[in-house]
């Protein structure tokens, strides 16, 4: 996967039998600066898994490669064709829609990496509350305010009521359930999740102790989920630029 997402960075800027030394240098020479800087960082700030690590490094590298094609591609155009950058890049995508297209797909990969960078840095805990009772994991506090149940036609639930602080601040409200169908005879639980762009609470009622009655609550933090789904949508958009018949191909068709 590493090499794979390496590729994504480096394979494009790789001329087909012309690749030498100076070419290498001139285009890999600035994103690894970068990816280095990043790399230090991350470090600095306590990354300390190594496939994690290495994910996010080759993420940065990849990603100032693919910026620095748009970046010189437009600069060209704004020479040229005496254009503001905004429109010089909007031409030279719609130009060949196939090669920046392309581009966006790998972008979109980069952010499904980091996203899968974050698993290495979840957190979870678990334990036995009733109201009142208070429970922390990583810089969240989670307290329930009350558990109730009720009966439908369809389930029994029970439901708890869950105040969340973070940093010491008001964060949310959650309301986990646990519901036992009686058609199946089936219980399922209803996970309450709260989603940020940096992580995702996930809050589970497993269901209740039978020695003691408290309800058994699961707490999930999982770093970085939303990049999967942003990259999932970034490749989706590439693929269909991509698939844009460009303004070179159709200006050929009209003059034949």
């Amino acid at each position: 996967g590493l090499l794979l997402l390496l590729l994504t960075g480096a394979g494009p800027l790789l001329a087909w039998r012309k690749t030498s030394f100076q070419s290498l240098k001139g285009n890999f020479t600035f994103p690894l600066i970068v990816a280095l800087v990043a790399g230090g960082i991350m470090y600095a700030e306590g990354v300390r898994h190594l496939y994690a690590w290495m994910t996010l490094f080759l993420s940065v590298f990849v990603l100032v490669c693919i910026l620095g094609e748009f970046w010189k591609g437009a600069r060209t155009r704004m020479r040229t064709a005496k254009e503001n950058f905004v429109l010089a890049l909007y031409n030279l995508t719609m130009r060949n829609t196939r090669r920046y297209g392309g581009y966006i797909v790998h972008i979109g990969i980069v952010l499904l990496f980091v996203g899968f960078a974050g698993q290495a840095f979840k957190t979870d805990t678990k334990g036995l509350m009733q109201e009142g009772d208070l429970l922390t994991v990583k810089n969240y506090m989670i307290r329930v305010d009350g558990l109730t149940t009720g009966d439908t036609p369809n389930y029994e639930y029970t439901r708890a009521l869950l105040t969340v602080t973070k940093n010491g601040q008001a964060f949310t409200t959650m309301h986990p359930e646990k519901r036992f169908y009686k058609a199946s005879q089936q219980p399922t639980s209803y996970v309450a999740i709260h989603p940020t762009l940096s992580e995702d609470l996930y809050v589970v009622l497993a269901g209740l102790d039978p020695d003691t009655g408290k309800a058994i609550i699961q707490v999930f933090v999982n770093p970085l989920v939303m990049w999967v789904w942003i990259g999932g949508l970034v490749t989706l958009l590439g693929t269909l630029l991509a698939l844009v018949p460009s303004r070179v191909e159709r200006e050929m068709a009209e003059m034949r």
